[in-house]
């Protein structure tokens, strides 16, 4: 444990352990403002000693093997999300409690900057910090609000996403968040079609540190419209259904694919990534193929682009919401640039 006492952590299934440690490579890529440990956290007995020695050895992680005792039952019908999901919420318990900080982010992220930064945040209190969803509050034409409202939510209210989380765990012990997540979700799981995400809005309605998109920025608006010029990211978070390691049926930028190729090739993971593609793969392939090329025969962009309207509402949010990270100094945005880590 260092003895500035910061970890970085990811809570995975035996699912996303080759995702989440090529995640882990990518944060320990950067030199650190703070110095931290990056613990991997997964139950007992699911991974391969190869692997796990593949994570500590070859990229610096710390693997933590976990008994998950509390995790919901959880209907996927209602909901994508597998059990897993809530894993994060015993971080308290699998780091035995040793951090006065913690950032816990998904393995579905790749980080191309120095993410120690966010340990210099001062939360004022407060449990903890997260980017407002962009895809939420870009959302111009209010497809998101019967979801919201099920929630006791609407527009006006901040909705984090759970991606990237900064974690006083003082403060979040204190209020008892781990399980009241558990506990609403239990109590409301049909109101909860983002899981853990959902209930967890639920429970602080808004009042959580608002941190600028640049740490943790969704691909699906990423990849669809022109953002370079507004905001450089130090997170990007491939959410939703689509993964850069399946790259048949990644949609948005090849180079992003390439990199996960390019990591896996020489790990015990070379063959466990499936890069050919399963049959759903293909026929999601297939599917998106005849779609993109009906989109050009009608004089289309192959990708549904953001809308106008979207665009906008993503830059006035910028301009206009007060972002912690920007007024404590870690975010800035140059008159002549885009909004990015200071």
């Amino acid at each position: 444990m260092s003895a500035d006492r910061f970890a970085v952590t990811l809570a995975v299934d035996r699912n996303m352990f080759a995702p989440a440690v090529f995640t882990a490579h990518s944060v320990l890529s950067h030199t650190p403002r703070h110095p931290f440990d990056l613990v991997i956290a997964v139950p007992r007995n699911t991974i391969a000693r190869a692997w796990i020695d593949y994570a500590e050895n070859k990229v610096g992680a710390r693997v933590v093997e976990f008994a998950f005792e509390r995790v919901p039952s959880w209907d996927r019908t209602i909901s994508r999300y597998p059990p897993s999901a809530f894993y994060r919420y015993a971080f308290d318990r699998f780091l035995g409690g040793a951090y006065q900080k913690v950032t816990y982010i998904d393995p579905d992220i790749r980080v191309a900057g120095d993410i120690s930064a966010l340990f210099g945040l001062d939360l004022g209190g407060q449990p903890f910090a997260a980017v407002p969803d962009v895809v939420i509050h870009s959302d111009a034409a209010g497809q998101w609000q019967p979801y919201l409202a099920g929630l006791g939510l609407n527009a006006g209210i901040a909705y984090a996403n759970t991606g990237v989380l900064v974690i006083d765990p003082a403060s979040w012990a204190k209020q008892n968040l781990s399980e009241r997540v558990l506990d609403y979700v239990g109590k409301h799981a049909d109101a909860c079609f983002l899981a853990d995400q959902s209930a967890l809005n639920a429970l602080v309605r808004g009042d959580f540190i608002k941190l600028s998109p640049v740490w943790n920025m969704l691909s699906g608006l990423w990849f669809r419209s022109k953002l370079a010029e507004l905001l450089s990211p130090v997170v990007f978070h491939y959410s939703g259904a689509f993964k850069p390691w399946r790259p048949l049926t990644w949609p948005y930028d090849r180079a992003v694919s390439d990199l996960y190729r390019a990591f896996f090739r020489d790990t015990p993971w070379s063959d466990t990534v499936n890069w050919s593609g399963s049959k759903a793969e293909w026929r999601t392939f297939l599917k998106s193929r005849y779609r993109a090329a009906l989109r050009r025969l009608r004089g289309k962009h192959p990708v549904t682009l953001i809308s106008p309207q979207t665009l906008q509402a993503f830059r006035h949010y910028l301009e206009t919401t007060p972002f912690v990270d920007v007024e404590q100094g870690l975010t800035v945005w140059p008159p002549d640039g885009p909004l990015r880590a200071a």
